[in-house]
């Protein structure tokens, strides 16, 4: 994305005087393609890299909710085995941009060895909002 300028006409003492209050370049990659997940579990953690407390987390299938759990303080989450098949699961915490990201489970089993590490995302307009960082 081509960096953007946005001026801005203000009014001082009767005269029109332009001002650049934004000059701003966001680049943002495409989404990476998760693996499929045996289990699904990870932490939710902020521009800081601290735990984000009491994000609700959900796992959705077809439109409809399969599970619901919040983060600890920790900022970690763990549902329990999920059949086989395609969901999406969603974050939200106040203050933050809600996270989705579509996922596949396969071969479920209970014991979760490799986690989702997801950055959740204030906004703003150099942002490209929240998303997984790595699994």
């Amino acid at each position: 994305m081509e960096g953007k300028r946005i001026r801005f006409i203000s009014i001082i003492g009767g005269i029109l005087v332009p001002v650049c209050l934004l000059s701003a370049e966001v680049v943002c990659g495409k989404e990476p393609r998760l693996k499929p997940l045996r289990c699904v579990c990870g932490n939710f953690t902020n521009a800081a890299g601290e735990p984000v407390p009491e994000v609700m987390v959900v796992v959705i299938k077809k439109g409809s909710e399969v599970a619901r759990v919040k983060t600890g303080q920790d900022g970690k989450f763990r549902f329990g085995e999920l059949k086989s098949g395609n969901y999406e699961l969603m974050g939200q915490a106040t203050g933050y941009r809600t996270f989705r990201s579509a996922i596949v489970v396969a071969k479920p089993e209970n014991k979760c060895k490799r986690g989702l590490a997801i950055y959740l995302d204030t906004g703003g307009l150099e942002s490209c909002g929240s998303h997984v960082i790595k699994q």
